[in-house]
Order: structure tokens, then C-alpha cells, then sequence
């Protein structure tokens, strides 16, 4: 991938890595490509189409395209688009994770935006102040279509006058999903998603229509003198000035080699890597945690409390780690006033 003016997607042949070349570049007519999953087999691609302001008109979502051209090193190929589906509630959508569940083909993604590029525009709109999660049902590929949402109470609009007395920031990222990671990609169950300054969020999406949250975890602020905080005035330029921590990397799931336990891995921005276990038995899923979601009237999921997640590995800082180039982003907000919940 690369920005425009120049085309942007760029096949490369890496067969042999000390030869590697270029096979074609590909624009896309519909907008820019902000990020892509191709398939197990090469011959699809799933490529999200980002917009600033989506709620605006412009296009922002999921397009699904013919790649076998360039699996099968044929000349001069090109990418087919098969078919895409956008949406204006939420803008600069993230990649696209094809998950199966059941069986049954699913994209999962998220939004960076919220519905304009900045919160205050969305608010005064009336649309989601800060991007969030879209459930994709693929198992027809030429008409995709959107089965469920998951949203935090910082997305719905009718938090705004509160979240906009926390936003100090130009873009509207401080509260929006990053990245969700299934925890098997072929027969998922669960999935871990880095909500940046409302930290780590795990959802029960067995019913991909009633996905609830089952488990979170805030990176504590750090304010000691080995703090990255006061280094980073690009960050609080464009992203507000930090006072807590906020997640924005991607998350594993791993397998704890001593006892088998599922764990999350992932980086904060303050904290660095980091590693959690679900508590109170609510992963792995076991008849006894079967439960169902509750849903508003237009069937969006209202996330939960869910169970803390307990950090159990070690702090160590991206820079220290050799891992500075992961952190993606240093997002952070405000407090909430006393006795309101970061969500």
C-alpha cells in the first residue's frame, strides 16, 4: 500500500526475496485504500476503502476484490472489484478481518472516525462522535451485507455533551476501535479489540447478530519521570493531550506454555507490552456462560460491564523492547466525571 498521488496498492513478488518485484499497481476508483486482508488462497482481497468524512457522502467501508489474476502471476493482471458495501456512521475504517463463525464467513472491522473528521462535527450531526466495530456478513461475496454493530457508550451520540468536554485534539481517534483480533480465525468465538483510550475490549461474538462484551482492562496512567508523556508534543498536538493510557496495537491471543491458559498480548502507548488472562471463567465458553445480549430497538449491541482482564506479565517499554516502531498511535483523554464509566 502506498498514499496517493501514486497507486495504492502494490503487488510484490517475493518468491525469492533477494529479487523482489513488482507485479502491478492498482488504484482504487472508489477512494483510498486504507488497509487490506487477502484470502488463504490468494485470489480475494479484502480492501477497506477509508473516508474522513463519511457522514459527509463520502465512500468509507469494505469493498471486496478479485485478486487470482496476480495469484496466478498471469500478465499484466489487474484486481476485479466484485462488490463493496459502505457506511456513513463511522469513518477511516480499519482492516477488515475475515473470521468464520460456525462456519459461516464474517468480516470484522472497525473505524478510526467517527462519522466526520472531527468529534464536534459528528456531534453537531447528530452521528457517533468516535468509530467502532462492524460485523459483515460475506458468505454471499457480491452482496456483503452489515448484520450488527458493536458501540460503546462513548460512540453513541447521546453521550456527546460529555465526551466533547474530554476532546482536546483536532481528530476524532481519542475513542475509537483500532484493531479487533479473533481468537481462531477459522472457528472464532471471541474476539480482542484495542479501543484506544477505553483500552482493551473483549466481545462473546459466537452469535455474530448479538456480540456482548465479556472482559476489559485499562492501561493504568503512568505520571513517573520514566513516562514518554512529556516527549511526545507531536502526539498531544494531534491527538490531545494525554492523562491516561490508551491502547492502539494490535492484540494476540496466546497460549500460556505452563498452564494452556488463553493470553492477550499487546503494547500500550505508556505501558508497552503487556500480557493478560480472562478471569472469573469467562473464557474459554462452557455451557454454564452461555448468555445473550441485550440489544437497543434498532438491534445494535450495547456492550456490557464485563470481567476485568488481569495484567500477569511483564511492563517493559516499546522503545526499551525494540518495539517502538508497533506503537502506533498515543491516544489519551480525559477522566470522566466521578462515578461515570469509561465505556
Amino acid at each position: 500500500m502506498s498514499a496517493a498521488p501514486s497507486a495504492s496498492i502494490v503487488a510484490v513478488d517475493v518468491s525469492n526475496p533477494k529479487k523482489a518485484r513488482e507485479i502491478t499497481a492498482w488504484s482504487s476508483a472508489l477512494g483510498p485504500v486504507h488497509a487490506l486482508q487477502i484470502s488463504d488462497d490468494g485470489n480475494r482481497g479484502y480492501f477497506m476503502v477509508a473516508g474522513m468524512n463519511s457522514g459527509s457522502g463520502d465512500n468509507n467501508g469494505l469493498m471486496i476484490v478479485d485478486t487470482s489474476q496476480i495469484q496466478q502471476r498471469k500478465p499484466h493482471p489487474t484486481i476485479r472489484v466484485i462488490s463493496h458495501l459502505f457506511w456513513h456512521d463511522a469513518g477511516e475504517a480499519q482492516i477488515g478481518r475475515v473470521v468464520r463463525i460456525h462456519g459461516h464467513p464474517y468480516v470484522i472491522t472497525t473505524d478510526e472516525f467517527g462519522a466526520e473528521t472531527t468529534a464536534q462535527q459528528s456531534c453537531a450531526k447528530g452521528q457517533p462522535p468516535y468509530g467502532f466495530v462492524h460485523i459483515i456478513d460475506i458468505g454471499d461475496e457480491r452482496h456483503p451485507r452489515l448484520v450488527n454493530t458493536i458501540r460503546l457508550q462513548v460512540n453513541d451520540p447521546a453521550n456527546c455533551a460529555t465526551v466533547l468536554s474530554e476532546q482536546n485534539a483536532a481528530f476524532s481517534l481519542m475513542y475509537s476501535a483500532h484493531y479487533c483480533t479473533a481468537d481462531d480465525p477459522h472457528n472464532t468465538t471471541a474476539i480482542a479489540c484495542a479501543w484506544l483510550s477505553s483500552g482493551v475490549r473483549v466481545f462473546d461474538v459466537r452469535d455474530p447478530r448479538h456480540p456482548r462484551e465479556i472482559a476489559y482492562y485499562y492501561p493504568p496512567a503512568r505520571l513517573d519521570a520514566n513516562s514518554i508523556r512529556g516527549g511526545a508534543p507531536y502526539y498531544d498536538l494531534l491527538i490531545g493531550t494525554r492523562t491516561k493510557d490508551a491502547t492502539s496495537t494490535q492484540i494476540r491471543w496466546a497460549v500460556d506454555p505452563k498452564t494452556g491458559e488463553r493470553e492477550l498480548w499487546f503494547i500500550s502507548s505508556e505501558n508497552g507490552f503487556q500480557v493478560l488472562k480472562l478471569t472469573n471463567g469467562v473464557y474459554p465458553f462452557t455451557t454454564a456462560n452461555r448468555t445473550v445480549a441485550p440489544t437497543t430497538a434498532t438491534g445494535r449491541t450495547v456492550a456490557g460491564s464485563g470481567a476485568a482482564l488481569a495484567r500477569t506479565g511483564g511492563n517493559l517499554r516499546a522503545a526499551e523492547a525494540g518495539l517502538a516502531a508497533m506503537v502506533l498511535a498515543l491516544l489519551i483523554g480525559a477522566a470522566l466525571p466521578r462515578g461515570a464509566r469509561r465505556s
